[in-house]
């Protein structure tokens, strides 16, 4: 699969990363009137991205060492 197989699961991962990332911020601080920059706000933020990134990125992974 090579370079193709590993962006298949790369680059949609990684752009629901940064979405998410981003909604859950705003989301806070709009809800609940934090601070978009304080560490909780980006420590909730980047767990919740990467937990939905992982959703996409771990299934692909385990495609792609399986066909190879």
């Amino acid at each position: 699969l090579g370079v193709g197989g590993a962006l298949a699961g790369t680059v949609p991962a990684a752009a629901i990363y940064f979405a998410v990332d981003e909604l859950v911020k705003g989301w806070l601080e709009h809800s609940f009137d934090f601070d978009r920059g304080s560490a909780g706000v980006r420590i909730a933020a980047s767990t919740t991205a990467a937990a939905a990134s992982a959703c996409i990125r771990v299934p692909s992974d385990v495609i792609k060492h399986r066909v190879q």
